[in-house]
């Protein structure tokens, strides 16, 4: 071989070589652009998805803050009846009275938004945080129906003591169960 021979081989060689690092710079090039877009494109779901779980989770607050308020009403009525009429307590007589009606219809409505906020953003929530949505909702209506136990009972006989007594022991695991929800959320569903 000469030396042109020799110089031909070399640059050829080294076209070859830089080609294949060429190729190689440019593929790695494109998947770490890909890359930046695919990470850029998770931020902004995930920003939307904290978004969209803040918003389920302030209707969940509104829900069982009205509530609160409906049992609030509930209770004062019943000691206003109790404390200035002599008539016999009922739920007909309690839920017929104006601030508890409009407490109820509140509680209505914040069922309603929070359903329907749940149902809205379910693609955000994803399949294991919606089902924490839903045990919280069921959890508020299980507290619902033991509160409204409890409120009917209180005036009674004594009769009615140990169903009140557990009635309370209800409540109060099912409030356990709604701040273990209300941590997961918190959490972001970790």
């Amino acid at each position: 071989m000469t030396l042109k021979d020799e110089i031909k081989k070399l640059i050829l060689d080294r076209l070859v070589f830089g080609l294949l690092v060429g190729v190689v710079v440019y593929f790695s090039t494109v998947q770490l652009e890909k890359n930046k877009a695919d990470e850029a494109f998770n931020i902004a779901v995930n920003q939307i998805r904290v978004q969209k779980i803040a918003e389920v989770w302030q209707e969940a607050a509104l829900f069982e803050e009205k509530f609160d308020d409906l049992y609030f009403a509930v209770d004062n009525a019943y000691f206003e009846i109790g404390l200035f009429e002599s008539t016999e307590v009922s739920e007909k007589i309690i839920y017929e009275r104006k601030e508890v009606a409009l407490a109820a219809k509140n509680v209505e409505d914040a069922r309603k938004k929070f359903l329907a906020k749940i149902r809205l953003n379910r693609f955000y929530l994803g399949r294991s945080l919606e089902a924490h949505v839903h045990e919280y909702y069921r959890a508020l209506a299980s507290l619902d129906i033991l509160q409204k136990l409890s409120l009917q009972n209180s005036g009674n006989d004594d009769n009615y003591s140990e169903i009140l007594e557990e009635s309370k022991a209800e409540i109060a695991k099912f409030r356990a169960d709604i701040d273990q929800v209300r941590r997961y959320f918190i959490e972001g569903g970790r």
